[in-house]
């Protein structure tokens, strides 16, 4: 809160940072009682969970450290401790963020998008502390600012390309490289079509020790699709059953770009009305119109043949 009091020279908004931090003391005093509830409100269940998952006491520990601070925000405990006594003790939500971030990034099972943008704006805060400690004042000036913004972008860039890394075991350089790599369409985002037989080869191989996360059925393009995220990028599959009618196409699979594809329209629509039977008793029409998928980078989309494991 102090960093931005400054920025906007809104000294009141002072009054809202206790308000903030008990507030945030009972966001998470909330999420451990739907824990509790999920554990089916057994103690010992519950217990067994946070101390032997190093995620959950990480969080637990964070938790009692809020805790701790929720319970000496009140004036008489600022006037029983001292000014001095109590900064310092406050200054240790720094380190309860920190376990905060560990937790939440531990947590997270695939898209760690939410907690990436969190870790941007803790490492943002703690920048300016440092900065304005090294410039020896307490409000940076516009251009220290716009440096200190490029520098956390930057950092939080690499950091997440570092994290990609070590997840799937691949090179921070390699995720970068697909970043970067602007003639692969507009994202790392296929729909695979494919037949059962391509599936079934493909679920050995994760079985095997393929780098893959799959991740909960998702709704998309109209279709139950089931995601899996590999280093290269995230792919949304299902069976088709067109490929399964022939024997050939039950090994391949199409892999679609589906930004590269825009549905183009080759001659107006037009309208036909009283199409049913003579002896019909009902009112027929329909809308015909003549239009096609038109590719827009062709090196997106692929096929693939004869895939077995």
């Amino acid at each position: 809160m102090t960093p931005f009091r400054r920025i906007v020279r809104h000294g009141n908004l002072i009054d809202v940072r206790r308000m903030l931090g008990v507030g945030t003391f009972c966001y998470i005093a909330a999420h451990l009682a739907l824990f509790f509830a999920d554990q089916s409100y057994s103690p010992a269940k519950f217990f067994h969970e946070i101390t032997h998952r190093v995620y959950l006491i990480i969080g637990a520990i964070a938790w009692l450290g809020l805790a701790a601070l929720a319970a000496t925000s009140t004036d008489g405990m600022v006037r029983r401790l001292g000014g001095l006594r109590w900064r310092r003790l406050h200054q240790a939500i720094y380190a309860i963020a920190l376990l905060g971030l560990i937790h939440y990034f531990q947590q997270t099972k695939a898209d760690v998008t939410v907690p990436t943008f969190a870790a941007s704006l803790f490492l943002w805060l703690i920048g300016y502390r440092v900065l304005a400690w090294w410039q020896g004042t307490s409000e940076l000036s516009p251009l220290s600012l716009l440096g200190l913004m490029i520098v956390v972008s930057l950092l939080t860039f690499a950091g997440e390309a570092i994290g990609i890394g070590i997840a799937f075991h691949v090179s921070p350089l390699r995720v970068l490289e697909t970043v970067f790599d602007f003639d692969a369409g507009s994202g790392n985002e296929r729909l695979m079509l494919c037949g059962n037989s391509f599936l079934t080869s493909l679920n050995k191989l994760a079985k095997a020790g393929m780098q893959v996360r799959t991740d909960e059925v998702v709704r998309l393009y109209g279709m139950q699709l089931q995601r899996w995220i590999i280093p290269q990028g995230t792919f949304y599959l299902r069976t088709h059953p067109l490929m399964n009618v022939m024997p050939g196409y039950t090994k391949c699979a199409f892999i679609i770009d589906p930004s590269a594809l825009k549905y183009r329209y080759l001659q107006d629509t037009i309208s036909q009305d009283q199409i049913q039977a003579n002896d019909a008793d009902e009112h027929k029409g329909q809308w015909l119109t003549e239009c096609g998928l038109e590719v827009r980078h062709e090196k997106t989309l692929g096929f693939l043949s004869n895939f077995f494991a």
